[in-house]
């Protein structure tokens, strides 16, 4: 009898063998062999989902063992992740995004600086603007960040979105140069939400923007760093906070 899985997936096959030679068997044989085989496969499948969520909360949790390796790398990470995960989920709503997409957009605020594991002290703390070569190695992180998230099955689908962190709306971003819509939409909110808060965020080379300043930059932007939909709700979202 075979062992079917709920998504239609052939697991094995329920045999069964008796002691006297009598190959014959009745219909209520058969239905109790049926009834066998999904009990079979029904417990099957309850392992399997529990094995699966273990699996991903183990992950998640390693995941959030290496954000706070960032933050106690880097100060300001710590509450920057924090602020920007907060009006990344409200921009979220704002947009109307299911409960997926939030999720999605909430670890991509998470994770999006990840790389930045990879990028060396010097670089990362240097009090000062950055040189050319030393822009180059802080422009890895997206990629070096993809390539941690990929390694973990639970989040390896938010790869692609760590990886157009910096892309532009306009498409004179990088690592891709994606344009427009080509860049997933976690990415697009993460970008302007990081830009408003990273621009009124005091900085070890300046101080920071006032809000109305913010505001400013970020409808001049609009259209060509940042999606202008996005600007528009984060706009609203800020607004609505005075």
């Amino acid at each position: 009898m075979p062992v079917i899985l709920s998504d239609g997936r052939l697991w094995g096959s329920l045999c069964v063998a008796g002691g006297q030679a009598d190959p014959r068997l009745a219909d209520r044989d058969l239905a109790f062999m049926q009834i066998l085989a999904q009990l079979g496969a029904d417990e099957l499948e309850r392992r399997e989902l529990q094995a699966r969520t273990v699996r991903s909360q183990i992950e998640a949790s390693s995941m959030l063992a290496l954000v706070a390796a960032l933050d106690a790398r880097d100060n300001y990470s710590a509450e920057h992740s924090e602020a920007l995960v907060n009006l990344t989920q409200r921009v979220a709503e704002r947009l109307g995004l299911d409960d997926d997409k939030a999720c999605e957009v909430k670890w991509m605020a998470l994770l999006h600086d990840i790389g930045k594991l990879g990028v060396p002290d010097a670089v990362l703390h240097k009090p000062g603007p950055l040189n050319q070569s030393e822009w180059a190695l802080m422009r890895r992180h997206p990629e070096i960040g993809a390539r941690i998230v990929s390694e973990v099955d639970g989040l390896s689908h938010m790869a692609p979105a760590i990886l157009a962190d910096h892309e532009r709306w306009d498409g004179k971003g990088y690592p891709l140069g994606l344009a427009g819509d080509a860049i997933p939409l976690a990415s697009r909110i993460t970008l302007a939400c990081d830009a408003y808060h990273a621009m009124t965020s005091d900085r070890p080379y300046r101080t920071a923007m006032t809000h109305k300043k913010a505001l400013e930059e970020l409808k001049r932007t609009a259209g060509t760093q940042f999606d202008p939909q996005v600007v528009k709700a984060l706009l609203d979202v800020l607004s609505s906070t005075g």
